[in-house]
Parts: C-alpha cells; structure tokens; sequence
C-alpha cells in the first residue's frame, strides 16, 4: 500500500516528465502525450491542470485541450534569496529553507515544490499573474467599453437582476484594451 508521500512523489514525477515533454515540443494534448510520459490521458490531464496552476504551462488561446509550456522569464544573475508560490497571496520562502527541504526528500521536499518562482536581491518586487477566468481592466472604462455595454443592455431589458446583464458585461470585457506587458 502506497503512502500519501509515495502518491505525492508520484505526482511530481509525474508533472515533471509532462513538464519536460512540453517544453521539448511545440504543444501536445493530453491523449497525445500518453505514450510519451507513460502514463493515462486522465493522470497527464491532471498533471497539466496542476502545472497550470503552478503557471508553468497553459492552453492554447484557440484550443482549450492543447497544452503549451510556458516560457520562463530571463533570469537575473546570482542566486535566488527567496521563492515565491504563485496564486497564493505572495507566499515566500527563504533560499536556505527550500535547499534545506529539498536535500531532505519526502514530504519536506514535496512541501516546498510549489515554491516556484525564484526572488533575487534588488529585485522589483514580483507581479501578481491574472488569476485564470480573470482580466485586467482599466479602472475607468473606455468609450468602446461604454458603447459595447450600452448596445448590449439596452438592446435587451433595463432590469439590474436580468440575466443579460452579464451578457452587456462580458461584451464590455471583450473589447476592453490589454494590459502592456512589461519585457
């Protein structure tokens, strides 16, 4: 019987080969990653979604079910002071708490594996990613912003409850301009 820390190493292994896979290749799907990381379409799906929520990899913006790694940032020089886990409030860890950790293995090292992204002294501080399912938006809206609401709200029913209310709202979202990413 295999303990919660034999099914945790498991995973990591698990999410590394995929992690590996997609960063050797242009994309893949789940199905067509089976063979390749040795294991089921349901386990490799898995294994995505948890590496999308570590940031690591994402959907393609036109097909939800093929995967892509995402490309690590440039990396500043020297060592790493800190780590930071993503989509979890800006909490950090110290460089000598995740070495420690790792060379331990185990559940020490499993603790510490969502502490993925590395802080360097003199560095600004991180930007919190987007969370999925979420967008910038400018704090005043636009005029396209304005217009796109008004033709959808008005179009339909004036009722603050009414279901298209969230129609008028995501047209207004849908021509809503990009934040500028910083390169």
């Amino acid at each position: 019987m295999r303990g919660p820390s034999g099914v945790m190493n498991q995973r990591i292994a698990l999410d590394t080969r995929v992690l590996n896979h997609l960063r050797s290749v242009q994309g893949s799907t789940a199905w067509a990653m089976c063979g390749s990381v040795g294991a089921t379409r349901e386990d490799v799906s898995k294994a995505c979604q948890r590496l999308k929520r570590k940031g690591l990899v994402k959907t393609s913006e036109t097909q939800t079910t093929y995967w892509q790694a995402v490309k690590p940032a440039a990396k500043p020089q020297g060592e790493p002071v800190a780590w930071m886990q993503p989509g979890q409030g800006g909490m950090c860890i110290s460089n000598e708490v995740k070495l420690h950790s790792l060379k331990m293995g185990g559940a020490p090292a499993s603790a510490v594996s969502g502490y993925s992204v590395p802080l360097y002294a003199g560095q600004p501080a991180p930007v919190a990613a987007v969370p999925e399912g979420w967008q910038m938006v400018p704090v005043a809206p636009t005029d396209d912003m304005i217009v796109a609401f008004a033709e959808a709200w008005y179009s339909k029913h004036q009722t603050i409850d009414d279901p298209s209310m969230l129609e008028a709202y995501h047209d207004m979202l849908v021509v809503a301009p990009t934040y500028p990413r910083q390169q």
